[in-house]
């Protein structure tokens, strides 16, 4: 219902009217409200799109919620944000650098990169994540590229650019998963292969950094920054708190410490007797190592370090890998120690939820998901062993 000299009488402001602007081709219908005393213009596709985005400007300026910005394109503002994001140094560089790379690659190139931030709702997001799975992208990259989406609109509440985060609003439609056989998502290596990895690994300087993963399933940054400070051979324990990233400051890549992200992944374990043997031996080879590298020595406490004492590149591990992998004839990567690690400890019989704590994972349904096929065998030696309690009556030989 519409009163007088173009007003319409719920108050929203002017009664909308199409402008066939040329300019505005895919925006005709227009109309203005008043917005804190202040005259605004509205303008979308049809008439019933804009009644309700006035409606929407009225009740979240009434909520003390501010005005979206229209001044940037989510392209411009998502350029702009991560330039900021690296001089705030708020994130870790190897975080930046994906979300650069989620930016650039995929939501720039998307059809949504030209809309008004102060027009981009969670229709927006949920196109862009069809483009994405059309692209024929894994979904747990699809997932990673909506979550820097989600992060980047999350600051620009904050900043007051948008009165909501759409990404939070827009509903996820899961993708449902193709049936995959459990044994190619990990690739754990078998008892002979573990016994060829070991011959591999004799007389190598580290040997003991692979058999530390092969025992812990420690991560690759959590092997490289670990320092002798957090080990104590004594009691046999290590406290992974930290992990050696590269980090990249006017162009020149150095290495450096970062402590690990959640609170779960910041733990302390009990070492083997095995495992212990093999770090005093290679205590010993590193203080050789130091005495004959003399004042190039550089002393940053690392268990496992160059031959003068720094860090090592992720690239030279991998390649001592490859040769390590290819001299025990398997074609494993290094990471799959780790998974080794979790499947020889369900085989002995350690609880699922225990393996999740011991490998530092953020969730208990992420061990589940990775190990989770692997647990039946587990449940049925746990059986067994159970079986005590239907022992003969009188019987405590088997207690």
């Amino acid at each position: 219902m519409t009163t007088g000299r173009g007003r319409q009488a719920d108050g929203l402001g002017s009664k909308p009217r199409y402008d066939p602007d040329p300019r505005r081709k895919n925006k005709p219908w227009v109309m203005q409200v008043s917005l804190n005393g202040k005259r605004t213009t509205l303008r979308d596709a049809d008439q019933q799109s804009l009644i309700l985005q006035a409606q929407k400007a009225l009740v979240d300026t009434a909520a003390g919620l501010p005005r979206a910005s229209n001044k940037d394109t989510v392209r411009s503002f998502l350029k702009d944000w991560i330039v900021g994001a690296r001089e705030d140094r708020e994130r870790r560089d190897s975080t930046l650098r994906g979300y650069a790379v989620n930016i650039t690659n995929h939501i720039c190139e998307s059809s949504i990169a030209g809309v008004r931030l102060g027009e981009f709702g969670p229709k927006h997001v949920q196109t862009l994540r069809r483009e994405l799975r059309a692209k024929g992208l894994a979904e747990k990259t699809v997932t990673y590229i909506m979550a820097t989406l989600k992060v980047a609109l999350g600051d620009a509440v904050e900043l007051e650019l948008l009165p909501r985060n759409p990404a939070l609003v827009a509903r996820r439609k899961g993708r449902k998963r193709v049936a995959q056989e459990p044994r190619k998502r990990i690739q754990p290596l078998n008892d002979e292969q573990i016994d060829a990895l070991r011959v591999a690994l004799a007389g190598e300087r580290l040997e003991a950094l692979f058999l530390m993963a092969l025992s812990l399933g420690l991560r690759r940054g959590e092997l490289l920054g670990l320092r002798w400070s957090y080990v104590d051979l004594v009691k046999r324990e290590v406290r992974v708190y930290w992990q050696l990233v590269e980090k990249k400051e006017d162009g020149v890549r150095r290495l450096d410490f970062d402590e690990n992200k959640s609170e779960a992944s910041r733990r302390t374990l009990d070492m083997p007797q095995g495992l212990v043997d093999v770090l005093l031996v290679h205590r010993d080879r590193q203080a050789f190592e130091r005495q004959s590298a003399l004042n190039l020595w550089e002393d940053r406490d690392l268990v496992f370090c160059s031959d003068e004492g720094g860090g090592i590149e992720t690239t030279t591990l991998y390649r001592i890998w490859d040769r390590i992998r290819t001299a025990a004839g398997f074609t494993q990567r290094l990471h799959d120690l780790r998974h080794t690690a979790a499947s020889q400890m369900l085989a002995q019989g350690i609880a699922l939820h225990d393996v999740s704590k011991i490998l530092g994972h953020a969730s208990y349904q992420l061990t589940v998901d990775t190990y989770g096929h692997l647990y039946p065998k587990t449940r049925r030696s746990v059986a067994d062993r159970m079986n005590v309690l239907f022992r003969p009556l009188g019987d405590t030989a088997t207690l």
